[in-house]
Formats: structure tokens, sequence, C-alpha cells
């Protein structure tokens, strides 16, 4: 039960970001699975993105993981948080997608990560972070 509100919570999060971000960029977007790849036997690989916009040219994930975990007591990293925002950049990387989004809507773990990474990510994403609660 509790992975199911987890989930819902992230879905409506995903939807306020495409709202807002469809105002800012003045096109809508949608989830939707794009091949990133393909497997040594010829078969494709799919990667569903958050953010899709009609025409293809951003494509875009969305994270809303908080930055530490108050019940443990520990920092932002110690779980799989870095390894999972670093995946999406990579998925992101294999797009053909003029604009590449990683929203993030906790400040603290976007500047975190924005500073740790900074450097060593494509110049073609762009991370930024977005207020919804």
């Amino acid at each position: 039960m509790k992975m199911d509100k987890l989930k819902s919570k992230g879905l409506r999060i995903e939807q306020k970001v495409r709202k807002y971000l469809s105002t800012q960029f003045n096109t809508q977007f949608k989830k939707k699975r794009l091949i990133i790849g393909h497997k040594s036997n010829g078969k494709d690989i799919y990667h569903e993105f958050d953010l899709v916009s009609d025409d293809r040219s951003i494509v875009g994930e969305v994270k809303s993981y908080k930055f530490g975990n108050r019940r443990t007591g520990k920092s932002g990293y110690t779980t799989t948080r870095k390894a999972r925002l670093i995946m999406a950049c990579f998925y992101l990387e294999k797009i053909p997608a003029n604009t590449k989004l990683l929203v993030l809507t906790n400040k603290k773990l976007c500047d975190e990560f924005k500073y740790d990474l900074n450097g060593l990510l494509g110049s073609n994403i762009i991370i930024m972070y977005i207020p919804i609660k």
C-alpha cells in the first residue's frame, strides 16, 4: 500500500511539472517510451521518459526524491538516489533531442547534484529545480 501511495504522489508531481513546463516552453508534454539503443541481437531498448514534447525536440525526466532521510538521519546520497539521477542522465544522452531536461523537485538535492556532477555530464543536459509540492 505504501508503495502505491508513493507512486501516486510521484505521478501527481510529474503531471504538475508537465503543466508548468508546457507553459514555459509553449508545447505539450507527455510520458512516452522511446528507443534508447539496441541489444546485440538487434532488438530495441526502450525507456519511458516523463517529459516528451509532441515533436520530440524536448525530452526530460522528473525526479522528486528528497535529499536526506529523516527517519535514519542519513544524508542525501547514502541510498541509490545519486545513481538513479546519473542513470536518468545516461538515458537522456541516448536521445537525439535538442533540449534534454533533468527536473528535480527538491532544491537541496538539485544543488548537491549540480555541484557533484559539475563538468561530468554532457553540456546538453539542463538540470533544473522546479518547486512542486
